[in-house]
């Protein structure tokens, strides 16, 4: 089987090289040259000298300043763009340590205290959001009928009667599938919003994409499918990104997000060591910067979560007992194993509500170097009611009142989207540190490390690199038989072409849906990994299909217009390790 597959290849080199009549040798070195040539324009420690190879630097004396520069170089002299905080270097300073035998209800501890503060003249931005996994508990339909369809009618019906309100939104592939089943005067509303700044999409990404597991190309694709979604609805480019549950934050992201127009971002779940010394330092924000970089080129601002979580209780401050007490809605509150009531905001309470929040508000702001504050106010699977509308913004807002109206307090309360923050924190004119290296492996208390979904359902994370090829490989000869058919004005092929590209495009969104961060993960409950499993299998057939018709237009010669050539493939499915390499080629030719 292994002899066919190899003959296939061969076959299929074989006509390429016939038709676009290139020498694969020349082609490799024109490569080569070209990276070379990219590497040398952007300054490069590994290339140095013109008409050279990779620079061998020996180390003779290691008390001298060295760092290893992550591209295929040796060990260089310490360049002048390394970083303030290298990650690998402050893994060595971290003090690990959980308190023991302290159990919370939650069963978590906030590590990050904040026991002295001094009144600061503040802005705070109060951003209400939504987190919405696309398979997790419960399949991706089942979220968007049960949650995602009602919460998206709400912003637009809600934020167009609340001005003042704003909203992120964040997964496209949520959006995508409301925008299939909305009326005309509910898209031309979003569009509306859109353009008010009332709501924000933020990252733009098909889904909140894994940074541990998934391949960089299949983060970017995921990445490119919801940007064009975007562009071709829309008509927008996200400029803000939004990252706060996969598990652990890689440096290859912030730089797939700085080249595809994010300047800003956020990030959530990080080893609670790291949290708190960055925190001591006031580092929580910082220009993430490549690790390789000689300038600055790769700097993208991003702003890290301090606490446990984005949830609403680990938002407005370091106290979660206290700011549990501001979730109008879901009204769990605990402090210690003691529950705390969750109140309504009445003339009779708003002074002692108000005081706790903006002294919570004071204490966040020692965390930080600039004057302004984000708070983030949702959770998953948030603002599916308009009751929950109701009580959270109502609320909110007598709060927003009371603080504003507080000469004394010198704080100044509003609603926002994540755009608006950065723009507040850019116009303070700080100087922020910068920092290299990634955010692996995460830890939210003790030794409880997530790297257990590194290898967690490996037929999964087999099956989608599988399916991955199979769709790079269609979009390249996908891609030159089109162009083929245009160059010989051959109308026929043409439109039979044109009418699979929604074949195509409907491979890329389930192989970009899987990149989410509970499918490749594999932490998914099991129907919804056979869910997950079964769009994979849908995408696959689609792609064996377009498969067999772009081989059959390249087997044909054009000698024999009679003779009706077609080329079938099997694959084996079920059986990860002959995915690949099991296939039965038939060429059948009419007698």
């Amino acid at each position: 089987m292994l002899l066919c597959f190899t003959i296939i290849n061969a076959i299929v080199c074989m006509v390429l090289y016939h038709m676009l009549d290139v020498r694969p040798r020349k082609q490799i070195t024109q490569a080569v040259k070209w990276m070379y040539k990219e590497y040398i324009s952007n300054d490069h420690q590994c290339f140095t000298e013109p008409n050279s190879g990779i620079i061998e630097v020996p180390v003779k004396n290691m008390k001298e300043k060295y760092y290893r520069n992550h591209l295929m170089c040796s060990v260089n002299e310490q360049s002048e763009w390394e970083a303030d905080i290298i990650i690998e270097k402050e893994i060595d300073k971290l003090r690990i340590s959980y308190p023991k035998y302290v159990y919370p209800v939650s069963g978590y501890l906030q590590l990050i205290t904040v026991d002295k503060w001094n009144i600061k003249k503040l802005k705070v931005i109060i951003m209400p959001h939504s987190h919405m996994d696309p398979g997790w508990k419960s399949t991706l339909q089942s979220y968007f009928t049960t949650y995602g369809k009602n919460i998206l009618n709400n912003i637009i019906s809600m934020l167009s009667k609340n001005k003042s309100t704003k909203f992120i939104w964040s997964e496209m592939v949520f959006l995508s599938e409301w925008w299939n089943q909305a009326s005309q005067n509910k898209k031309d509303d979003l569009k509306r919003l859109l353009h008010n700044k009332q709501l924000e999409i933020t990252t733009g990404g098909w889904v909140m994409t894994d940074e541990g597991t998934a391949h960089y190309t299949a983060m970017l694709d995921q990445l490119i499918e919801g940007h064009q979604w975007l562009q071709q609805n829309l008509g927008i480019q996200p400029t803000a990104g939004w990252s706060v549950d996969p598990f652990g934050h890689s440096p290859t992201m912030a730089y797939l997000l700085k080249h595809s127009g994010i300047n800003s971002m956020v990030i959530q779940r990080i080893h609670y060591s790291i949290k708190k010394h960055l925190a001591e330092q006031r580092s929580l924000e910082f220009f993430w910067r490549q690790g390789w970089a000689s300038t600055d080129s790769t700097d993208i601002f991003c702003h890290m979560i301090p606490f446990l979580s984005y949830a609403i209780q680990h938002s407005c401050g370091p106290d979660p007992y206290v700011c549990c007490q501001y979730d109008f809605f879901k009204k769990q509150c605990y402090h210690g194993s003691q529950k705390v009531d969750v109140q309504s905001v009445d003339d009779n309470n708003i002074d002692t509500l108000g005081r706790q929040l903006w002294e919570q508000f004071q204490k966040k702001a020692e965390l930080y170097r600039t004057d302004v504050i984000l708070v983030p106010h949702g959770d998953d699977v948030r603002y599916a009611t308009s009751l929950e509308w109701h009580n959270q913004l109502n609320n909110l807002e007598k709060l927003m009142t009371y603080i504003n109206s507080r000469p004394d307090f010198q704080t100044e309360v509003k609603f926002g989207t994540l755009s608006d923050y950065f723009n507040e924190v850019a116009m303070s004119k700080t100087r922020f540190p910068t920092l290299s290296g990634d955010f692996f492996t995460y830890a939210d208390r003790g030794e409880d490390y997530w790297s257990g979904y590194y290898t967690t359902r490996p037929h999964y994370k087999h099956i989608i690199r599988r399916v991955q090829d199979l769709l790079r490989s269609l979009e390249i000869l996908f891609t030159y038989c089109l162009a083929d058919a245009i160059r010989k004005t051959n109308q026929t092929v043409i439109d039979s072409f044109t009418d699979k590209i929604g074949d195509l495009s409907y491979i890329r969104q389930q192989v970009a849906l899987f990149q989410h961060h509970d499918a490749i993960t594999g932490t998914s409950t099991s129907k919804v990994m056979k869910d997950y499993g079964k769009r994979l299998h849908s995408g696959y057939q689609k792609g064996i299909l377009l498969l067999e018709k772009i081989l059959s237009y390249l087997a044909k010669d054009e000698n024999e217009p009679d003779v009706d050539e077609k080329i079938s493939m099997t694959f084996n499915w079920t059986q990860p390790h002959k995915f690949i390499d099991q296939k039965v080629i038939n060429l059948s030719r009419p007698k």
